[in-house]
């Protein structure tokens, strides 16, 4: 009676082999895949990280350029005579070229009591002025303070000095543009994407993106819905995916200004897809030379087997003489020498 391939024991042997293959081949595979994920997610983090530094430190010589065009203002006496002697027209004059020598975007006079004097941007007013004055009272005695002021749904970079004669008489600031040529410019130096938002009364006023923006509105749910903190993040929309730092540059009682760090997953991983490509052509030559070598085995195991089996078979019918041709040094040689010797015990006893 022939065996069904499928209930063979050769079929047994090979189905076993080829399972064991698949399970080491695949856990091989999908743990070298999970370790080259766990390993673009890292260098993104550090990416992001150095990023986050880089935008600090141009923030900090953004300042330094204001820090030290405004003390040069505060402490030039014609300046400080106008001052006192409420010349408008000297003060907006000096206020004009000291502000075009570093291409300040905004040059302000405030009063002692916060109240703004002279303003060369109109989109900066006494609310502006007010609050302002309120960060400059706060860290007063440490010199010239450089501030983040979101105003009309802008971001300002502002530098305020006391004027004195020499008694503090009033307070100039300059300030830069927190713009798209700033955003540019960071994500040229990092090839990072940087989002900067200002959120006044849980609501983002302001809003600068080098991000696509068809993930805009998704950041947009996330920023207003998670706590503004600062950490890492993962940013998903659609099939697009980033991974984000956020950091908190600015907050006050009233206000936040939030820089949003973000890298593409996709990209980075694409950067790997030549060595995934590869372990997955080394993984599948393995596997079917692997299964080349189970087949073999187990036809090497189950053709003695049959062998035997026939032998068997032949001698219940009554031939004992048929030699068995079954030349082998291992257990089933071992076997087929019990078959020989079976079977010229039977044919001795028959004779008899």
């Amino acid at each position: 009676r022939r065996v069904k391939f499928s209930n063979s024991f050769q079929a047994r042997i090979a189905g076993v082999l080829i399972l064991l293959l698949s399970v080491v081949v695949g856990a091989l595979y999908f743990s070298v895949k999970a370790a080259t994920g766990v390993a673009v997610q890292s260098q993104l983090r550090e990416d992001l990280g150095v990023g986050g530094r880089v935008l600090e430190q141009l923030i900090e010589l953004r300042g330094s350029q204001l820090r030290d065009a405004v003390q040069v203002l505060a402490a030039d006496f014609g300046f400080k005579d106008a001052v006192a002697s409420g010349d408008g027209d000297t003060i907006r004059s000096a206020l004009a070229n000291h502000g075009a020598r570093i291409n300040a975007d905004a040059v302000l006079l405030l009063a002692l009591d916060g109240s703004l004097q002279v303003s060369s941007d109109q989109r900066i007013g006494s609310a502006a002025a007010e609050r302002l004055a309120g960060r400059v009272v706060e860290q007063a005695g440490q010199g010239a303070q450089v501030f983040l002021l979101p105003v009309e749904g802008e971001v300002y970079l502002l530098v305020a000095s006391t004027v004195s004669a020499p008694l503090p008489i009033a307070r100039v600031v300059m300030g830069f543009h927190i713009d798209e040529n700033f955003a540019q410019e960071l994500r040229e130096l990092t090839h990072l994407e940087l989002t900067l938002v200002s959120i006044e009364r849980g609501a983002a006023t302001g809003w600068i993106s080098t991000l696509p923006p068809s993930v805009h509105g998704r950041l947009r749910e996330e920023i207003l819905q998670q706590k503004q903190d600062s950490g890492s993040r993962l940013l998903q929309a659609g099939d697009q995916r980033y991974l984000g730092e956020w950091r908190n540059l600015a907050s006050a009682g009233d206000y936040q200004v939030l820089a949003l760090l973000h890298k593409s997953l996709d990209q980075a991983e694409q950067a790997f897809a030549p060595l995934d490509h590869d372990i997955l052509l080394i993984a599948l030559a393995a596997f079917f030379g692997s299964l080349l070598g189970a087949l073999l085995l187990a036809r090497s195991l189950a053709q003695p087997v049959q062998e035997l089996a026939r032998v068997a078979r032949r001698i219940g019918g009554g031939d004992y003489f048929t030699p068995i041709a079954l030349q082998r040094r291992d257990e089933l040689g071992s076997l087929a020498q019990a078959f020989t010797s079976m079977q010229e015990g039977i044919a001795e006893r028959e004779r008899q």
